[in-house]
Order: C-alpha cells, then sequence, then structure tokens
C-alpha cells in the first residue's frame, strides 16, 4: 500500500468513526458483561440464562469481527486501484461492523 492509499483509507476509517451513531449495540461488551453475571451467579438456571445471552453476544461480535476485516480488505484493494469512492464505502462499512464488535 502506498503513502496516498494509506492516508486515503486513515481518513475514511476516521470520517466514518465520526458518524457512527452512539447508540449501536457493542456486543462484545455485552457479551462480557452477561458473562460476568453468569460468573456471579449462584442459581444453575440464573447462570445458563446468562450464558447463552453472552454466547449469543460473543457469535455476533465473532461475524461483525469477520465482517469488518472483509471490508477493510476490500477497502485496501479498491485505494490500491486508486478507487478512492469505493475504498471509502468499504472502509466505512468496516467501521460500522469494527464498532459493532467492541
Amino acid at each position: 500500500m502506498n503513502i496516498k492509499s494509506a492516508a486515503l483509507l486513515s481518513a475514511a476509517v476516521f470520517s466514518a468513526t465520526a458518524l457512527a451513531s452512539p447508540t449501536e449495540e457493542n456486543h462484545l461488551q455485552e457479551a462480557v458483561k452477561q458473562a460476568e453475571l453468569a460468573a456471579k451467579s449462584t442459581d444453575a438456571k440464573a447462570i445458563a440464562m446468562h450464558a447463552e445471552e453472552s454466547r449469543a453476544h460473543a457469535g455476533t461480535a465473532d461475524k461483525h469481527l469477520d465482517a469488518g476485516l472483509d471490508n477493510l480488505d476490500k477497502a485496501i484493494e479498491h485505494a490500491n486501484r486508486n478507487e478512492g469512492a469505493l475504498a471509502k464505502k468499504a472502509a466505512e462499512a468496516a467501521v460500522e461492523h469494527l464498532r459493532a464488535v467492541q
């Protein structure tokens, strides 16, 4: 990746980050929260409920991480071909997925 492409990609990611909604659900944080609740619980049913909720959020986070990485790859490919608009769009999609993981 050349310097111009890297700068373009960085600017696109920064711009998309600044525009992201503060109400987005952060699946990894919720997975940790539910796992902590399971670990603190003494009732088997509560442990199972929190562990299942944690597992669901962790699975969703994993899917978002994969999608984020795929979109970053696309952003790099487009930027290397001087396709700025497509690179920006892919970087913005990556930001959405990666923010959902947090």
